[in-house]
């Protein structure tokens, strides 16, 4: 998506924002280690940062 990607976890949906994507990007299925840093519980999604690995 033009904006980020969405993260699965647990069943639910999370946005991990394009400036936290890097240069490469994800591929589809592409697992990445997150941080949780908002909980919308009316939408069940969740915003989110990513972890240097």
């Amino acid at each position: 998506m033009p904006f980020g990607a969405f993260v699965e976890i647990d069943g639910r949906h999370g946005l991990l924002h394009r400036d936290e994507l890097g240069d490469a990007g994800l591929e589809v299925g592409q697992q990445v280690d997150v941080v949780v840093l908002a909980v919308d519980p009316r939408r069940e999604r969740f915003s989110l940062r990513r972890v240097a690995a």
